[in-house]
């Protein structure tokens, strides 16, 4: 009687044995699911998160770029002397008066025309206008002196040598080295602007 139920006893705990093994596989196989299940979903917030973060910028902000007006991006200074030599029958007159000018090269955002900025996503197309002479009256009057002068000058004479003065300081200074300097430092310039508006490529097409 004691081994029929020494037997019993063995033949339970064997049936108990493997049912708990089988239980703790599945609570396994169970767990394993899970935590495969939470990594989608953890990969899958991350990703969204990614690409919501981007952040473009306003009409408002774009717009308001144009009210901008003029961009300098390259300034020349620069000095000339300009002499004139009257002669008459009771002898020569002369003048030497020393110019000073301010050339600077950039654009007119007013000159922009339709479709000059063109945005998808996180990147952005600019189109800009032509780099040019901002203004025409860029020598000092008020620095300009009469190195040296004989005789009297009228106010046409004087106004002789200051369009003299004029083109020789656009010969010297608007130069094509010059002007692509001024490319070169709008790309840049622009480049970091809209940057710092959200766009993440920025393409820059000048002339």
């Amino acid at each position: 009687m004691a081994n029929r139920l020494l037997d019993e006893a063995k033949r339970f705990l064997a049936n108990t044995t493997e049912r708990t093994i089988q239980t703790a596989v599945i609570v396994v196989i169970l767990l394993a699911a899970l935590l495969w299940g939470l990594k989608k979903i953890v990969d899958s917030t991350h990703i969204t998160t990614a690409t919501e973060s981007t952040t473009i910028s306003s009409p408002t902000s774009i717009n308001s770029i144009k009210n901008i007006g003029e961009w300098e991006f390259l300034t020349i200074k620069n000095e000339e002397l300009i002499d004139t030599v009257r002669r008459g029958m009771l002898g020569s007159s002369e003048l030497i008066r020393i110019y000073y000018g301010t050339l600077r090269l950039g654009i007119n955002l007013n000159d922009t025309v339709s479709g000059w900025l063109n945005a998808h996503g996180d990147t952005i197309d600019i189109k800009m206008p032509p780099i040019k002479l901002l203004d025409e009256n860029f020598i000092d009057e008020a620095r300009t002196n009469a190195f040296y002068e004989t005789g009297k000058w009228s106010a046409d004479d004087m106004n002789s040598l200051y369009k003299r003065a004029q083109e020789k300081m656009k010969q010297r200074c608007l130069t094509k080295e010059n002007y692509e300097t001024a490319r070169e430092n709008a790309k840049s310039q622009i480049t970091n602007l809209f940057i710092g508006l959200g766009y993440n490529n920025v393409n820059v097409e000048t002339n």
